[in-house]
């Protein structure tokens, strides 16, 4: 959509090129200052049309954009998933969620990352990520680094089948063995990062 500025720019190149062109045919300047006094005359006349003609039509409204709305529950789920995660088990043996932590998970609109680490210690065991493409609940994650001790996924993809309810997250692995349960960690949650 053109803005105001660009209607009177417009308007006012169309009308005064013609105009300029009227005069210089019709008039035989014999002077300097006559031609720009009928340039001026030719410039406050298109200047003035272009007025007139924004009062008269005037500019359409330009789009107002809103956010748009979730419209499926594919929608929705990309949405949920984002956020961290803790894993408490898998399908069929789920633990409640230690308050120290252990292996995390994190997934933006982006990408994803798993990091675990020794409670006792503190220090980081495993650690990747990468990018993910979420298509109705399957989800599929290749892994772009790595740790020393995951670097032979790099450059893998393994796809999962996702069920969200509230705040869990179960991955079921297709054509792989990661079937997993997560909880997302809310803040102030655990006592560790």
């Amino acid at each position: 959509m053109a803005t105001a500025s660009e209607y009177t720019i417009t308007i006012a190149a169309i009308m005064l090129v013609p105009a300029m062109v009227f005069m210089a045919r019709r008039l035989r300047f014999h002077r300097w200052n006559q031609f720009l006094m009928a340039l001026a005359a030719g410039v406050s006349a298109a200047v003035i049309a272009t007025l007139v003609w924004l009062t008269v039509f005037p500019k359409p409204a330009l789009a107002q954009h809103a956010p748009l709305p979730v419209k499926s529950a594919a929608s929705a789920l990309a949405q949920n998933l984002i956020g961290r995660w803790v894993l408490i088990g898998q399908p069929d043996q789920v633990t409640a969620m230690s308050k120290a932590g252990g292996r995390f998970k994190t997934i933006t609109d982006k990408g994803w990352s798993v990091s675990q680490f020794d409670v006792a210690s503190g220090a980081v065991t495993v650690s990747h990520g990468g990018t993910y493409t979420l298509d109705g609940d399957v989800y599929a994650e290749t892994v772009t680094y790595a740790s020393d001790t995951t670097r032979n996924l790099k450059n893998e993809t393994f796809k999962f089948t996702l069920k969200l309810k509230g705040d869990r997250l179960t991955q079921t692995g297709i054509g792989n063995p990661w079937n997993r349960v997560w909880m997302r960690v809310k803040e102030n949650e655990l006592e560790t990062p």
